[in-house]
């Protein structure tokens, strides 16, 4: 590493047994193996790039497959590279894309990775980045670690569907964009009702995070509606009640952590932090999606507390709470076909969403 390297990304692999960190001055991705306590500079360089160039590496993503995958300087042959974290071994993704054609074309370069590095979901603007009008087409990837390839990309045109970073809930189950969640052919599913640019999902999926288009604010949503549960204001640190300082100047301003309760926002002087009392109450899956009359169902989500009440195809449903985050219940005697769920907290929180289940 050079006296004058700039560290910018850094990832932890699934396993949190090494930490990569992107280092463009020096065209590497550093290596640091943290059980060892060594480290390793990658120079994701290929033989195949003509003299001279300048390969410089932007974000850095790891997979479950003791794969990363660092995304390079645009308008180069194969910008996606791949590094073995075995073998520490560089090589090109050419089913990732290319960046360079009649004019700039979009590449997977601004990603996110599922928590056990089973999917990773990459989105990407042929208009001005990072939700600045006047914007293009969203471009989406995405890359299956059991298969080892990447899809897409697939492009979608429609108004809002332009400008917005991904997201992937804990086991790549859900993914989304500051605009809504996809569906599994990586296709608008839900919109939400006030989109951002940046995007998280909590670790079950049941909740959105986006950074607003005007850097004010972050608002969370649930992902099965799209509805808006709650908007943090963000203020400005040095002056109290002064004007707002926005959230904008990095790629990636937004972090939640795997609960949901915890939120920091990258400001232009500072950082913003969030701690929720309560996480708004919100499904994110429903397992099996296919049930009998007496079948046990679990639902997967937020906000899930002791006293719990349920309904399946507007019945009462026995459900425990398993812990926050799962609820396990039994299908009530209802007719046959798609069923709504409705869950309400003893502190009147409430949450519905139709064709929740399918009953046999």
């Amino acid at each position: 590493m050079s006296s004058g390297a700039v560290l910018q990304e850094l990832v932890l692999t699934p396993d949190n047994s090494k930490l990569l960190v992107v280092d463009p001055q020096d065209q590497s991705v550093i290596v640091f193996d943290l059980a060892a306590g060594t480290s390793t500079a990658v120079n994701v360089g290929l033989a195949s790039d003509p003299t001279g160039t300048q390969v410089q590496p932007i974000t850095v993503l790891t997979a479950a497959n003791n794969r990363a995958f660092v995304s390079v300087t645009a308008c180069v042959n194969n910008p996606v590279r791949q590094i073995g974290l075995t073998n520490l071994q560089v090589a090109g993704r050419a089913d990732a894309g290319s960046s360079c054609g009649a004019g700039y074309v979009p590449y997977p370069e601004y990603g996110r990775a599922s928590a056990d590095g089973s999917t990773i979901l990459y989105a990407g603007s042929s208009g001005v980045e990072f939700g600045v009008q006047p914007s293009g087409p969203e471009y989406i990837w995405s890359y299956n670690a059991a298969s080892d390839t990447f899809a897409g990309p697939v492009i979608v045109a429609d108004t809002p569907w332009v400008s917005g970073l991904g997201a992937v809930d804990g086991d790549g189950g859900i993914t989304a964009l500051a605009q809504g969640t996809l569906d599994q052919r990586l296709l608008p599913s839900v919109p939400v009702v006030q989109p951002g640019f940046d995007a998280r999902l909590n670790k079950t999926g049941s909740l959105l995070y986006t950074t607003g288009t005007d850097g004010g604010r972050i608002a969370v949503s649930d992902t099965r509606n799209g509805r808006p549960q709650l908007q943090l204001a963000v203020q400005n640190p040095t002056s109290g009640n002064g004007p707002i300082i926005p959230i904008i100047g990095v790629p990636q301003p937004l972090a939640v952590d795997p609960s949901g309760s915890k939120i920091l926002g990258a400001l232009q002087n500072g950082v913003g932090y969030f701690e929720l009392s309560v996480v708004p109450l919100a499904v994110g899956t429903t397992s099996p999606a296919t049930a009998s009359v007496g079948g046990v169902i679990q639902l997967r989500g937020s906000g899930f507390v002791a006293g719990l009440t349920a309904t399946i195809g507007g019945k009462a449903a026995a459900c425990s709470v398993v812990d926050s985050e799962t609820l396990s219940c039994t299908v009530p005697n209802v007719a046959a076909g798609g069923a709504a769920i409705s869950l309400t907290n003893p502190d009147g929180q409430t949450y519905s969403f139709e064709r929740a289940l399918v009953v046999q």
